[in-house]
């Protein structure tokens, strides 16, 4: 007759070594049992300002996200307890032959309320799996409230860089460290000829004399290093080349902006 005590104590210990990882997680880890969460780490307790995890468990999905969001987070719900990935866990039957365990749900971005009122935007991740022997979904859920706020203020910013370089007087031409065209304005097209389409992703080469482009290749492979504005070739005759082939006498400024190197003609 075979003993299973030792089996039984080898997966108590592991399932106590695996709450302790999941625990110790930075990320809000939270499980839920046909819709209502069973467990909560403690950075989950901490995202939804929750003094125990007895403030969380019972709670459904629904009442742990901001009212306009509900609907999502019940449709959810939904298509997790009723559809047949849940189905096929409820059945234990195999999902595919490389995978038996658990099925990744889809990413999605919602806002939650904590228990004490404040909100907070988050993203969601998740599988199906089991939880005590029981079909569950389990969600690691990080608040990306900062990096939206970041990302919105750096879309800002480049909405703001462009108007100034669409309402500059002068031509301006942006390139990266490669040498290659991101970025011109309405008077780059009328100085040159060219259409802004034609110029970006380009090599600046494009618009200088054929005899001066490997100096210049030096001079701006030099810039990118230590950047700073300043003239270029002070004292020298600078000449740009017009899309019909036609050069023509110019003054150019350097500046950095961002990681771009600008030139003003």
């Amino acid at each position: 007759m075979q003993d299973n005590s030792s089996k039984t104590i080898s997966i108590n210990d592991n399932e106590d070594r695996y709450r302790i990882l999941v625990d110790l997680s930075p990320d809000a880890m939270i499980v839920t049992v046909r819709g209502k969460v069973a467990y909560a780490n403690s950075s989950a307790m901490e995202m939804w300002e929750a003094s125990d995890q007895s403030d969380l468990v019972g709670m459904t999905e629904t009442e742990l996200v901001r009212s306009d969001y509900r609907d999502l987070s019940g449709k959810r719900q939904s298509e997790i307890t009723v559809g047949e990935i849940y189905a096929r866990h409820l059945t234990s039957e195999p999902v595919s032959e490389e995978s038996t365990n658990c099925i990744k749900l889809p990413n999605v971005e919602f806002v939650i309320q904590t228990l004490k009122g404040s909100e907070k935007l988050v993203e969601s991740s998740g599988v199906v799996a089991r939880f005590n022997g029981e079909p569950s979904a389990i969600f690691v859920v990080r608040d990306i409230s900062e990096r939206k706020q970041l990302g919105n203020a750096l879309q800002r910013s480049e909405a703001r860089f462009r108007a100034l370089v669409e309402g500059a007087p002068q031509a301006i031409v942006a390139i990266d460290e490669q040498g290659l065209i991101v970025l011109v304005n309405d008077q780059c097209e009328q100085l040159f000829g060219y259409k802004k389409y034609e110029l970006i992703g380009e090599d600046l080469s494009l618009l200088i004399p054929e005899k001066l482009r490997h100096s210049h290749s030096v001079k701006f492979s030099e810039f990118f290093p230590s950047p700073r504005s300043r003239k270029m070739g002070v004292g020298l005759k600078l000449d740009a080349r017009h899309k019909g082939g036609i050069l023509f006498p110019v003054e150019i400024s350097l500046s950095s902006i961002f990681t771009c190197c600008c030139l003003m003609w």
